[in-house]
């Protein structure tokens, strides 16, 4: 794995709810970064987490702690980056690309709104196989952990 020191590393306090086999199960706030976003007034994200309420989200990353310690995981930022590509641009790109097509070929707008569901659907394919065979988690590394007794 690359180094992950410098600037462009992103790093987030994470608390241990199992370990197992050499893997963490960690669990964050979904919300636990926003609360330190500078733009979280104008931030789709942060009004649907007050809408909706904040749930946990759960990763398994590779490392060695105790249920109940904390840790602090850190990811490069072009990783996060592709991440997010996987998440939100491919998924776009798609959906114009059909729109576009639909265009091309003259659909009526009935058949360009019901093509829309399965291009949706197909676009979070590469999201889901990165997700599977954890490409992206195996890219987070545990640089420090925080035992629960020694917070105290």
């Amino acid at each position: 794995m690359t180094d992950v020191d410098g600037d462009r590393v992103l790093r987030q306090r994470l608390t241990v709810s199992a370990s197992r086999d050499g893997r963490l199960e960690l669990q964050a706030d979904r919300a636990s970064a926003c609360a330190a976003c500078a733009v979280k007034a104008g931030c789709g994200t942060a009004v649907l987490t007050r809408i909706t309420g904040t749930r946990s989200m759960h990763l398994s990353v590779p490392g060695t702690a105790k249920p109940g310690d904390e840790v602090v995981v850190a990811m490069e930022g072009d990783v996060f980056l592709r991440a997010a590509g996987l998440t939100y641009a491919v998924p776009l790109l798609g959906l114009v690309g059909w729109v576009a097509l639909a265009a091309i070929l003259h659909l009526p707008d009935a058949a360009t709104a019901l093509g829309c569901a399965p291009v949706l659907a197909a676009s979070f394919w590469p999201l889901y196989r990165a997700e599977r065979t954890g490409r992206l988690q195996e890219r987070m590394r545990v640089e420090t952990v925080l035992p629960r007794d020694a917070r105290g």
